[in-house]
């Protein structure tokens, strides 16, 4: 599946896949400090409107709506820990995805298979694998083309979609922080 960013900055974006459906919306509103990004999935409510009168005496649907449930929440801290509010939890991000690597260029976390999952930093390359393959990878941003970027997320990891961009958002982040020399968040 490829998630396609209508932005390129992962904290305030939506994506969509390749039909156009949008599936998810990142948000993250300016604050100075203690900032939290929220992770919406949007999900396809075909007829979820409540029937109308059309003025032709029937009582028809509407038609279809999208409908946002709040997935996860980021809460960044510079000096703490970040907390990651997801499936119900929040736990330390520093635990949940400790880093790993030279210079902590990865970040491992455990999946809804127990399996462990690594996510690769590289100035150039993003990419999830597990211990065999990989399971997701962003397709950068090309300025001179146009083209957006890509989260392209491969049939091993459809499982957890959901955690595969919830932890994709916090990695992204983190690289665009440090790339941009800003205040780095997410201290871990």
């Amino acid at each position: 599946m490829e998630l396609h960013f209508s932005r390129n900055f992962v904290a305030n974006t939506v994506l969509s896949d390749s039909d156009g459906q949008l599936c998810y919306r990142i948000c993250t509103p300016f604050k100075w400090s203690n900032k939290t990004t929220v992770i919406y999935r949007i999900c396809r409510g075909d007829n979820v409107a409540s029937k109308t009168d059309n003025g032709d005496g029937s009582d028809e649907p509407y038609g279809s709506v999208n409908v946002e449930e709040e997935l996860a929440k980021i809460h960044w801290h510079v000096l703490d820990s970040s907390k990651l509010e997801y499936g119900g939890q929040i736990v330390d991000i520093s635990k949940f995805m400790p880093r790993n690597g030279a210079l902590g260029r990865t970040r491992t976390f455990k999946g809804p298979d127990d399996c462990s999952y690594i996510w690769h930093l590289g100035r150039f390359k993003r990419s999830l694998a597990d211990e065999s393959k990989q399971v997701a990878r962003l397709r950068r941003a090309n300025f001179f083309t146009g083209r957006k970027a890509v989260l392209e997320v491969f049939p091993a990891g459809m499982h957890m979609l959901d955690l595969i961009v919830t932890t994709f958002v916090f990695v992204e982040k983190i690289r665009e922080d440090r790339t941009k020399g800003g205040l780095f968040l997410g201290a871990a």
